[in-house]
């Protein structure tokens, strides 16, 4: 495996292109991989694109030439296939890697059962070819999870590898849980699971959580399902640590970073088998993969509250190849790849 030089990636410069129209400006998860990325050496400068559609990412290749004049980069970060299609546009002539998300390569849920997530509708077939088409002009290409890779067709696989977004143990880390739940005024004797998806979103599959917590009120009266959406990212570690258990019963993902996130704080998840979770979770004694089952969410919660209060798990430790510090030493290794 290349080796980088801490001398070079200290005077490589980078621009990330994103979208801008996360309710938090660029995605947390993107924010958090250009400040890991900085710690190492590089410097990254960001360029988002604001609006819905292709077309908006089309236009902004204009803006993002134009932004990217004079200013000596050595290489264009581009995160989602639309953005890659803005940064080729532009003509600049700088090698590009492209991190694919999921909806980019498979299209969007659109329904509220696991039988129609097949179902795909216009914007999804032109998103899914259009990424298709992206990869012929890449110099690199970044999946999250093994199950976002069988996407990419063999050709491309010389030029791809799998690099889960890291995770910032000094964010995300275990903390005392009644001082948590007093910042955030959460009851301090209750049983609490956590949800952190928008509940909104089909894909989410909120209602399976909430019909799992009415079965688990049969053993545990007072447990209590929160759904704090949204939510600031700064909080999110004080809602992790306040829960005994974060569920996530969606019914497709690429690399949820909330589960990485929960067991880095030493929180057990039980979820469904979703994006690349089953890498992680096999590791674990007290955090569970389940059907798209109410009842089964529903006994898995109890499992882990009852092994979580007899031995508490730390996850942490066992999951400590997400370090985003190790994450970041991969994608310099990709940089320094490309820049050869």
């Amino acid at each position: 495996m290349l080796i980088y030089s801490p001398i070079i990636m200290n005077r490589t410069k980078v621009v990330f292109l994103c979208s801008g129209n996360n309710k938090f400006g660029v995605a947390p998860f993107i924010k958090s991989q250009a400040e890991g990325l900085e710690a190492e050496g590089v410097k990254v400068d960001f360029f988002t694109v604001k609006g819905g559609g292709i077309w908006s990412y089309i236009k902004a290749s204009i803006k993002f030439r134009s932004f990217i004049k004079g200013k000596n980069y050595q290489l264009i970060h581009a995160h989602y296939g639309f953005c890659g299609w803005t940064a080729f546009l532009s003509f600049s002539g700088l090698p590009i890697v492209i991190s694919l998300m999921g909806s980019d390569v498979y299209g969007t849920f659109h329904e509220a059962s696991i039988e129609n997530k097949t179902k795909k509708n216009f914007s999804d077939f032109l998103s899914i070819y259009s990424t298709q088409i992206l990869l012929r002009f890449v110099s690199f290409i970044i999946v999250k999870s093994p199950n976002l890779f069988s996407y990419i067709p063999k050709k491309h696989h010389g030029k791809c590898e799998i690099v889960p977004n890291g995770v910032d143990f000094e964010c995300f880390k275990p903390m005392d849980r009644v001082e948590a739940r007093k910042e955030l005024g959460l009851p301090l004797q209750n049983k609490i699971i956590l949800f952190l998806g928008d509940p909104k979103i089909k894909r989410k599959n909120f209602p399976m959580a909430l019909q799992a917590i009415e079965l688990v009120k049969n053993t545990y009266p007072d447990i209590q399902l929160i759904s704090p959406y949204p939510v600031p990212h700064a909080f999110i570690p004080k809602y992790m640590n306040a829960a005994n258990v974060l569920v996530l019963p969606s019914f497709e993902e690429g690399s949820p970073n909330v589960v990485k996130e929960s067991l880095a704080c030493n929180v057990p998840v039980v979820c469904t088998n979703v994006g690349d979770v089953e890498d992680h979770l096999s590791k674990l004694k007290n955090s569970f993969i389940v059907n798209f089952s109410p009842e089964e969410l529903g006994r898995m919660i109890i499992a882990t509250i009852e092994l979580e209060d007899k031995n508490k798990e730390d996850s942490r430790s066992i999951i400590s190849y997400l370090d985003r510090r190790l994450i970041s030493k991969k994608i310099i290794q990709i940089y320094s790849q490309v820049l050869a």
